[in-house]
């Protein structure tokens, strides 16, 4: 099992949770509070920790599903890839998707930390591509 080492950067940062064994995500907590305006863009909400990933994996932020069901807020949690190298605080990008304002408040769970397993690869420039049967079709193609 690989360890995730995790220091606060403030004495009043809450350590991130993982309320179930098994449970992919790790709820990451807010420091401070905030109040956020529909037109506010996104707004970077600290955590007050600073991880260490192992190297060979990656950090993603992700909404909790308990974001989207809260009917006293309506906000998008943006997702963010924390590289192993990086030791700065983690932060949350958030945006109000309603209109109005809304509140989030100190230690609220605001986001979770999963953290997987990612394979290292060389860029190599090829004159063409492999053929496959999706091919260029994008968006919507497979129905």
């Amino acid at each position: 099992m690989k360890r995730l080492e995790v220091m606060k950067l403030d004495n009043r940062a809450k350590l991130p949770t993982q309320f179930h064994p098994g449970d992919v995500g790790i709820d990451l907590h807010t420091l401070d509070n905030y109040r956020i305006e529909y037109n506010d863009g996104v707004v970077l909400i600290r955590t007050g920790i600073a991880v260490s990933i192992p190297e060979g994996y990656e950090g993603e932020i992700r909404p909790r599903s308990s974001t989207w069901n809260r009917n006293t807020s309506a906000w998008h949690v943006h997702h963010g890839t924390i590289d192993s190298g990086y030791r700065g605080e983690l932060k949350v990008g958030v945006s109000r998707i309603r209109e109005g304002y809304g509140w989030i408040s100190d230690g609220e769970r605001i986001a979770q930390l999963c953290i997987r397993k990612v394979p290292q690869v060389t860029i190599q420039e090829v004159e063409s591509l492999s053929d496959s049967d999706r091919g260029t079709k994008g968006f919507g193609s497979t129905g």
